[in-house]
């Protein structure tokens, strides 16, 4: 994971994860991210391996991925890539904070 968690640092990879009522949407202006292709969002639950999830999010506006599905008011750590698994960018849920997630690379530059 390494590997796609630098290229997401080198492409400058990032978005913001919205969990709503009416299930998930991802936004993200970054040109790395094809507009017209399905990402796959993965919730990994903090204690419980049997809450993970495994999500599709498709192009519902430019610039924007969705998902009806909504995942269980826990703690998730979460990862969103291509289908083609080149970059990984990652993000944190608390459930008692804000809806939003910003997703960024696992890598820093700092």
């Amino acid at each position: 994971d390494a590997g796609r968690d630098r290229r997401a640092l080198e492409l400058d990879v990032r978005a913001v994860l919205e969990i709503g009522t009416q299930g998930m949407v991802v936004t993200s202006t970054s040109p790395a991210i094809d507009p017209s292709g399905d990402l796959e969002l993965r919730l990994i639950h903090a204690t419980d391996a049997m809450q993970d999830r495994l999500l599709a999010l498709t192009p519902c506006a430019p610039g924007v991925w969705c998902s009806d599905e909504k995942p269980a008011d826990a703690r998730y750590r979460i990862e969103l890539l291509p289908r083609d698994g080149a970059w990984r960018i990652v993000g944190a849920r608390d459930p008692a904070k804000i809806a939003l997630v910003a997703l960024e690379p696992a890598w820093s530059s700092r």
